[in-house]
């Protein structure tokens, strides 16, 4: 039940005004308490004067024979809005109701008995919007004064509200039941108002012309109450704003400020109704209505069958959508279904033609929770049930267009293991893509599952994405069995993809006991090392490289695997920087990891010439001993030794320039050494004198140095071979050899 409390504002042609004391046409009199310039503003506002033809104006002879027979002319209700100076909105609804004779007649005052056109207008003023069923109310609870309108001259009410001293009135109130408080009788005619209520609020949706969003009943006047009653059961949005005005008389078009107006059997003058939505109850003039459209014959079979529950809820979800030019209106009813009511959707009406239209309805956000609710609701009994896979694929849809319409936790668990228990997760991630998969996955299942059922995927992105959604932050904890899974799996380059889960050095704590306790993968992941290594010594050097090598990478890693890029740099900064290797890493290499013999050849002589001095049982008499032996600062004598037993196993005559040439100079006093001991080499046979002449030339000796050397040399034919080899002919010759 609802209370309206209101004001009054009494009109006529009375004998004296409340407000300014005079007789005449004018407001008679109002609540006590109502603002006298509110009562002028609504009085202006409503005009509630009551009109009729001049054909139809009662005579003295008329009254005097029946004086009943205004009570047989139609009452004028109208309602509209009105503001104060204050800008606040008032509601005024207003019944005029015809008297026929001035107030004269009431009260004995001949000179005021005008006939034919006084009215008494009862205006009601509510400081809140009058909800649907109010019009309909003050007609039926006969609230309206006077009530009894005969006129007769001892007519206490008229005799009251028209003559003598004005009285200004108690406030009133009046108490409606509300559409909760019971279900209104609805029909055929509830329906056709509905609908031409209806239309006019597509129309104004479609941003129609404005006559396209008014209406004009034509109805007989007994009807009229029945319309209001039929409004009674309307939703107070599609009614509170539709100001209107019964018994109109005056022709052509809606008046200014109206929207609805009743035209009765009484009016004799052409109405314009081409461009105003038009409800014809008396014949077949209805206009602008769309009788056929789905969602108004559901409107009308419901109200046919006096479901007034089924019929307001369509009433008011058609209210709360806008509307659209292209609008599938059996849609919308289908929607309706969806939402307002316990039947639940098919998976074969989830088709993305409906999504697409359900994003153009613009719902009110508490009708998209139910419509989401519902959806969900049938897409999880179905991913439970025997199709889900067609579930899948509208999960899919609406992962990729309306993600947020979907919920479906209530069905994810049984996904999830229907994936990895049942073994359909490639399955799923073929048909439905990796995003759709992740959106159900709950990622609760146990580990062998899900190891067992990744096995089978082929791409290493989707391979990953899984990983790392499943373990988290846990993931180096997993590191065996995702490895070990890895391994094992569809994914063609596994190498890849187990880099892109466990880069280095990230998990090189996880990599190398891995290897150590899994031998037979050292040759799949010695790749891996070796880049991560050889990255090392690109970035931060050699040494930094093989500083690592050994500090970090137990022997039982570094034996299975081939280092050689790595150690090869290494081994040539250490053939060329002799002085800063360092012998511990050395040894560490040559111990635990697979060195190539060349390399080995060079560590093992670096390692010898460090121990202490060269002797002719330790030196190995390499070229490149006798390089190192120099680059160390090794004495002269060491370094002959090296040369001695170098000269034994190698004849190439230009690594002697190579060596005067590299580091610090060679004294000459150690150049006749290496002078003799080339000569005596009996290895060198007829090769030892192009050794002789390789270290003079490279020691640059002088024409005195070299007499000095025959002189002092002991032997004949030595200092014979240097004088013959260095004479003009021999010298010049040479030259010419030299430059070719």
């Amino acid at each position: 039940m609802k209370t309206f409390r209101f004001y009054e504002i009494i009109e006529g042609s009375t004998q004296k005004s409340l407000l300014n004391g005079q007789p005449g046409f004018g407001i008679r009199t109002i609540t006590r308490g109502l603002d006298e310039n509110l009562a002028r503003k609504v009085s202006d506002a409503v005009s509630a004067t009551y009109e009729t033809t001049m054909d139809r104006k009662v005579s003295m002879q008329q009254l005097t024979d029946d004086p009943a027979i205004v009570t047989r002319y139609p009452r004028t209700l109208k309602y509209t809005a009105v503001r104060d100076d204050n800008g606040k909105e008032w509601y005024a609804v207003a019944c005029s109701t015809y008297v026929g004779i001035d107030y004269g007649y009431f009260c004995g005052k001949e000179s005021a008995r005008r006939t034919g056109s006084n009215y008494l207008a009862d205006t009601l003023v509510f400081d809140q919007r009058p909800t649907a069923g109010l019009f309909y109310e003050l007609v039926r609870q006969g609230v309206f004064l006077p009530k009894d309108n005969t006129c007769t001259p001892d007519n206490p009410e008229l005799k009251t509200l028209l003559t003598g001293e004005p009285q200004p009135l108690e406030p009133r109130e009046i108490t409606i039941a509300e559409p909760a408080d019971g279900a209104p009788t609805v029909n055929a005619l509830t329906a056709k108002v509905a609908t031409a209520l209806l239309q006019t609020k597509i129309n104004h949706d479609l941003g129609k012309e404005e006559g396209l969003q008014k209406i004009v009943f034509i109805a007989n006047e007994d009807t009229v109450p029945h319309i209001l009653k039929a409004l009674a059961a309307l939703p107070d949005g599609l009614v509170g704003d539709k100001y209107f005005q019964t018994n109109y008389l005056q022709g052509y078009g809606m008046p200014t400020g109206y929207r609805m107006i009743f035209v009765n059997e009484y009016n004799e003058t052409e109405i314009y109704t081409d461009n105003y939505v038009t409800l014809d109850l008396r014949g077949d003039g209805s206009k602008n209505i769309d009788f056929g459209n789905p969602y108004f014959l559901k409107i009308t079979e419901a109200s046919d069958r006096g479901d007034y529950r089924l019929f307001r809820a369509l009433v008011e979800y058609l209210i709360g959508v806008s509307v659209q030019a292209d609008t599938d209106y059996a849609f919308l009813y289908n929607l309706f279904v969806a939402t307002e009511t316990d039947i639940e959707l098919k998976l074969g009406d989830l088709t993305p033609d409906f999504f697409t239209k359900v994003q153009k309805a613009n719902m009110p956000e508490d009708k998209a929770k139910v419509l989401k609710a519902s959806v969900n609701r049938t897409i999880c009994n179905e991913l439970t049930g025997g199709r889900n896979k067609e579930a899948m694929g509208v999960v899919k849809y609406l992962l990729e267009n309306m993600k947020e319409l979907l919920d479906i936790n209530d069905a994810r668990q049984d996904v999830t293991e229907l994936m990895f228990i049942d073994g359909k997760l490639a399955d799923y991630v073929r048909d439905f893509g990796i995003e759709t998969v992740q959106y159900v996955n709950t990622k609760r299942v146990d580990k062998n599952y899900f190891f067992d059922a990744i096995k089978k995927i082929q791409s290493p992105d989707v391979w990953l994405r899984l990983v790392k959604d499943q373990f988290g932050e846990t993931l180096p904890s997993e590191y065996v069995g995702v490895v070990g899974t890895a391994l094992q799996s569809a994914v063609s380059d596994k190498m890849t993809l187990v880099k892109s889960i466990f880069p280095l050095p990230q998990y090189k704590e996880q990599l190398y006991p891995y290897i150590i306790n899994h031998p037979d993968t050292a040759e799949f992941f010695e790749p891996m090392v070796n880049e991560y290594y050889e990255g090392i010594a690109k970035k931060d050097g050699i040494v930094k490289c093989i500083e690592l090598l050994v500090g970090e990478l137990p022997t039982e890693c570094s034996a299975k695997m081939d280092f050689s890029s790595v150690i090869a740099q290494y081994e040539k900064h250490c053939y060329d920087k002799p002085q800063k290797a360092n012998a511990e890493w050395i040894r560490k290499l040559l111990a635990g990891a697979k060195v190539k013999n060349s390399s080995r050849d060079v560590f093992e002589t670096l390692l010898n010439l460090n121990k202490g001095v060269v002797t002719a049982d330790t030196a190995k008499g390499s070229f490149k001993e006798l390089m190192m032996a120099k680059r160390l600062g090794k004495d002269a004598g060491e370094r002959l030794t090296i040369f001695s037993k170098w000269l034994r196993r190698d004849t190439d005559t230009k690594k002697i320039a190579e060596y005067m040439a590299d580091g610090s100079p060679i004294k000459k006093e150690e150049t006749k050494y290496m002078v003799k001991a080339a000569w005596g080499s009996a290895i060198l046979g007829d090769e030892r004198g192009k050794f002789v002449l390789a270290i003079i030339d490279a020691a640059k000796w002088s024409k005195d140095e070299r007499n000095e050397f025959m002189k002092n040399c002991g032997d004949e034919r030595l200092a014979g071979f240097i004088s013959k080899e260095f004479g003009f002919f021999k010298r010049l010759l040479r030259k010419f050899n030299k430059k070719k």
